[in-house]
């Protein structure tokens, strides 16, 4: 059986094969071939890598498959990135050569790479089309302009500006969300207005919707691709849309906060508040007061963050699996539960595993069970001040303690604190 070519090796490996004269690209291909698992028979490799004109191409979809590639590099970023750097090092040449000027030559290369868009011939789509670099697209659109054959089609025109917008949409956005507002301030008016623009800017920042041109901040399409991007932009969603159930929902599912700039109606909204606190639970502070004593509710919250049982109802602050999940997640909010349940063994033990200074919330008996308090400063030394004064006196405790943290042995039984009697591993933990 032959061997598989691992995916990271395929990449280094077409470049080689790229850089070679077509002789020795045919004996390296079949010389692989021989010891490896192919998707495609290595003529598919050569006839790529050796072409100089559209018409020797092989057909996109079998590079595709050659490549792995076919059916996968919509939406994925290692495939989107492979995709270019086979165009960049093959088709990007034949773009630029003075032979595509011939009769039909372009034409061919637009249907070809549309073929390999997955698209129609010579109807690209807009999204795929922003599937490819920003170099390829301003060679494809020189191309398609040098073109006297391509220029006598009705669609050229149209074809063309769909390649700069898609170029320009890519030199906005390509950099990331945090210099996305400075290129689109440098825009003309008129792509400012575009709402294919608005829609790219708005899905790679949303808080970009607050310095949209106004009547797009109320397409709902536009107002969702920024929902989808950062929720926290709900703050700038227009009436009638703000209204919009929809688009709290998929606000609150990006980011929690949208639930602080809702309408009260929404934030008694069951299943709004649970997407909210699922993902950041101190939103349990704006959910309506009916909410804030629903046990399902209040449990999502604490599950995220345990801290977010200071805003449930004092009743459910007596319920166990609230406070079990809470001390599991985050102890700090726990002075707040019954005191029943502070004398819970298992909810006290889970809470000073995650954070020993938990202890102070537990009930005397608990600050006097060794097992508590050994779990407690071990995790964190100083919480020997909470302890017992009877554990503060113990020699096992308060070693603990200080190989934590040295400090804590201001807080150990007077007979610890004198140097002629502290442990010698104690001191020479300080």
């Amino acid at each position: 059986m032959n061997r598989v070519i691992k995916p990271e090796n395929t990449t280094l490996i077409l470049e080689l094969i790229g850089r070679l004269d077509p002789q020795a690209q045919a004996q390296l291909a079949e010389a692989l071939a021989s010891e490896y698992d192919w998707s495609m028979h290595p003529d598919v490799l050569i006839q790529y890598f050796q072409a100089r004109q559209v018409e020797q191409l092989p057909a996109a979809a079998k590079v595709l498959d050659c490549f792995g590639l076919k059916n996968s590099f919509q939406g994925n970023p290692a495939s989107i990135k492979e995709l270019n750097r086979l165009i960049r090092q093959v088709i990007l040449p034949m773009m630029t050569s003075r032979e595509i000027s011939r009769p039909n030559r372009a034409e061919q290369m637009t249907n070809w790479i549309c073929d390999l868009l997955g698209q129609p011939p010579g109807r690209p789509s807009l999204e795929s089309l922003k599937s490819l670099d920003v170099p390829v697209l301003m060679s494809f659109e020189k191309m398609l302009s040098r073109s006297s054959s391509c220029r006598k089609l009705s669609s050229h025109k149209a074809l063309v500006a769909l390649i700069r917008k898609a170029a320009l949409i890519k030199q906005v956005i390509e950099e990331g969300s945090e210099t996305v507002s400075q290129n689109y301030w440098r825009l003309d008016k008129v792509a400012k207005k575009d709402k294919d623009m608005a829609l790219a800017v708005c899905a790679c920042n949303g808080l970009m919707l607050e310095e949209i041109h106004e009547p797009l901040r109320r397409d709902r399409d536009v107002v969702m691709a920024a929902m989808n991007s950062n929720g926290e932009a709900y703050s700038n969603v227009l009436e009638p849309l703000r209204s919009d159930r929809e688009v709290l929902l998929t606000a609150v599912r990006s980011n929690g906060n949208a639930l602080a700039y809702a309408s009260e109606a929404f934030k008694a909204d069951k299943e709004v508040v649970t997407e909210a606190v699922k993902r950041h639970g101190l939103m349990l502070l704006s959910a309506s007061a009916e909410l804030k004593a629903d046990r399902d509710v209040v449990l999502e919250a604490v599950s995220n963050t345990g801290l977010a049982i200071l805003y449930a109802n004092s009743d459910l602050r007596a319920d166990y699996d609230i406070a079990f999940a809470a001390a599991t997640q985050d102890p700090s909010g726990l002075f707040v539960i019954a005191d029943e349940l502070k004398d819970d063994r298992s909810i006290i033990q889970k809470a000073v595993a995650r954070n020993g200074a938990a202890l102070q919330d537990a009930s005397a008996r608990l600050k006097d069970d060794l097992d508590i308090v050994m779990l407690a400063v071990a995790q964190r030394g100083m919480a020997l001040q909470y302890a017992s004064p009877r554990l503060r006196g113990h020699e096992a405790v308060v070693k603990t303690a200080c190989l934590q943290n040295p400090n804590s042995i201001q807080y150990a039984s007077n007979g610890f604190k004198t140097p002629t009697t502290q442990p010698r591993e104690i001191q020479v933990a300080k």
